[in-house]
């Protein structure tokens, strides 16, 4: 069975490059995903959708992620783990 989350702690702590540096490509987006999941975003990408909607903790209610309000841990993983896709040549 699939682990909850990939990175549990994505909302908690500031995550590093050496966090991030096991993880591929898709389990880094899947990760970025996850930090507006947890605050409902509807997803309309299908493997999203479907990926989310499995999950016991998820409830997709929101449409818009502009109306999302991260906290300021997870608006710097984002970022970081943005950076971590650029880096490797992937966006």
């Amino acid at each position: 069975e699939e682990a909850e989350y990939i990175l549990p702690e994505s909302a908690s702590r500031l995550l590093t490059e050496a966090d991030l540096e096991n993880l591929t490509q898709e389990d880094l987006r899947i990760a970025r995903n996850e930090i507006y999941a947890r605050h409902g975003l509807k997803f309309t990408k299908k493997v999203n959708k479907e990926r989310f909607e499995k999950k016991a903790w998820y409830n997709g209610t929101v449409d818009d992620q502009d109306s999302i309000s991260l906290n300021k841990y997870e608006k710097k993983n984002v970022d970081t783990m943005a950076a971590e896709l650029k880096k490797r040549g992937l966006r």
